[in-house]
């Protein structure tokens, strides 16, 4: 099985390839915000596991709905407008639903994802991605707050038989992880080892 990843590199792809490569990641989906990013990068590191046919370009949508039909492979933020977006089929992955709200209520978590969200995600084959970058982010309580949520939304997923996918969304080389340390970041939210490796991997 090739093991994929997902990082927001900006204008140093190549610090993250050698990283990549002694972690054993056969495939990187590279992001970009700004959708300013180029294969320049690509250049200037050789290797025998990832080269550029093995690494793939792509961009994301933020905070909008996307008019048009789909280029490539889209990674989009969640926001407060991600049923527009899931309605649309225009996105590949979705990730950060646990970091839409600031509070949870009394008796139950926000975590972002609900039954319709669920449904609308399977219906038009959006994987929803778990990142590991937002563990990093924060510390303490919001940091439980935030591990609570996602557990919450691995629940949601397997009873609506979503599509699942753990990544690190890395901003920087030393934020990835191995495959085996997100197998088990995997476990730590609630998934089965076989889902977590399973998720590992991204089957366009």
């Amino acid at each position: 099985m090739e093991y994929s990843d997902i990082i927001f590199p900006g204008d140093n792809l190549q610090e993250f390839i050698p990283i990549a490569e002694k972690l054993n990641y056969r495939r990187l989906f590279v992001c970009s915000k700004d959708k300013s990013i180029s294969s320049a990068g690509l250049h200037q590191h050789k290797s025998n596991n990832i080269n550029k046919s093995q690494i793939e370009i792509i961009t994301s949508e933020f905070a909008r709905v996307p008019q048009t039909t789909k280029k490539g492979f889209t990674v989009y933020s969640a926001n407060h407008n991600m049923r527009l977006v899931m309605e649309s089929g225009n996105i590949d992955v979705m990730y950060g639903a646990e970091e839409l709200e600031k509070r949870d209520r009394l008796h139950c978590r926000m975590g972002g994802l609900n039954h319709i969200l669920c449904k609308l995600a399977r219906e038009n084959n959006i994987i929803i991605a778990f990142s590991f970058s937002s563990l990093l982010s924060v510390y303490c309580i919001k940091r439980s707050i935030i591990l609570g949520r996602m557990r919450q939304n691995i629940r949601l997923c397997r009873r609506y038989n979503n599509l699942i996918c753990l990544a690190s969304f890395a901003t920087k080389p030393y934020d990835m992880r191995s495959p085996l340390d997100l197998m088990a970041f995997g476990a730590l939210i609630g998934m089965h080892p076989s889902e977590a490796k399973k998720a590992i991997f991204i089957d366009r």
